[in-house]
């Protein structure tokens, strides 16, 4: 999952994506409810930090399954845990024949919605580096129509996989408004224990970053 392929950026920086208009979020949240099943309460897929920070009012959880998507630090996170001068990783889920992604299906409350969808484009689409859509979850044995943020993977912020060294490195410095980035891996693991997940490639990636804090502490 992490890999140690070549990473394709030759500078800390990604390209500069413009940032999308409120007429524009507006415009995707429309298509998203115009979309949206009929006669089923909201629900989204939570692969990342909506699993332990939604931000919204969620009246039920459930562990689920999406297939034929993967989890993948292969975005560029320019605010939530990196800025423009020292962008982090953030998670995506990407299309992958085969692939499975476990994560938490979150249940909006109605009488929010309006105002918690313009909180989750607000945070989530910034830069439109996600396509929100709607795919197919396995919840408790049965399938379940979900609403989740699939990443693009012709926007300037996606990642076309990094050398482990240089995630591990990014990951020691990058800092934006919700924090160290290296603590968004911390999280993500707590989480995927919580889900009976044990993914050997981010706990390796993540031994690596606390060894190199470590070593960054003691020559500081």
């Amino acid at each position: 999952m992490t890999g140690d392929r070549v990473d394709r950026h030759d500078s800390w920086g990604p390209g500069t994506p413009e940032r999308l208009t409120p007429a524009q979020k507006q415009a995707g949240i429309a298509r998203i409810l115009a979309e949206r099943p009929g006669g089923a309460p909201f629900r989204v897929f939570a692969f990342g930090s909506l699993m332990w920070n939604p931000e919204c009012a969620v009246t039920a959880r459930y562990p689920a399954t999406v297939h034929d998507h993967e989890r993948r630090f292969q975005i560029w996170s320019t605010r939530a845990r990196g800025c423009e001068v020292r962008p982090g990783l953030g998670l995506c889920l990407l299309p992958v024949p085969g692939g499975r992604c476990r994560g938490m299906v979150l249940e909006l409350d109605e009488i929010c919605l309006d105002r918690d969808l313009v909180r989750l484009w607000d945070r989530e689409q910034n830069s439109g580096v996600y396509r929100p859509t709607w795919l197919t979850a396995e919840v408790e044995g049965r399938d379940t129509t979900v609403m989740t943020f699939v990443v693009a993977t012709d926007h300037p912020h996606f990642i076309d996989g990094m050398a482990k060294d240089r995630m591990i490195e990014i990951m020691c410095r990058a800092r934006g408004t919700y924090g160290e980035n290296h603590d968004y891996l911390r999280h993500l693991l707590d989480e995927l224990d919580g889900l009976g997940v044990d993914d050997p490639d981010l706990r390796e990636l993540y031994a690596c970053v606390r060894e190199k804090l470590s070593q960054q502490r003691g020559t500081g």
